[in-house]
């Protein structure tokens, strides 16, 4: 799933995307050991706002962002046209879909034998 190449579109709203993360935030990404090359690599955002995937992102390289693909809820992602470019397009996401616990009455249900019609001809 790695990207060879970035297109130019990709460039751009990356590049801006970074910039503006940096300029507000501050971060600055301070490299002491080299980043892993041809092997898995997880990184891990807590989640304590929707910036956290873009401060990630911000502090890689641009060779490292060609193979950083992240995880993200289809159901937030996919919601307008903007959203699922920025996700799909520029970030290269894995969108999953996240379902909602089945209420008491839902279990109950799917417990229940399903109810058969028979026909006599």
């Amino acid at each position: 799933m790695t990207r060879k190449t970035f297109s130019p579109d990709q460039k751009i709203v990356s590049a801006l995307l970074v910039s503006v993360c940096r300029f507000l935030t501050g971060i600055r990404a301070k490299q002491n050991a080299p980043l892993p090359e041809g092997k898995p690599c997880i990184y891990y955002a807590n989640h304590s706002s929707h910036l956290d995937g873009l401060v990630i992102w911000s502090c890689l390289n641009n060779a490292a962002r060609k193979h950083v693909h992240p995880v993200a809820a289809q159901d937030y992602w996919d919601k307008t046209r903007f959203r699922r470019y920025i996700a799909k397009r520029i970030f290269g996401a894995v969108l999953i879909a996240r379902g909602k616990k089945p209420n008491r009455q839902q279990r109950m249900n799917s417990r229940k034998p399903p109810r058969r019609r028979i026909r006599w001809m």
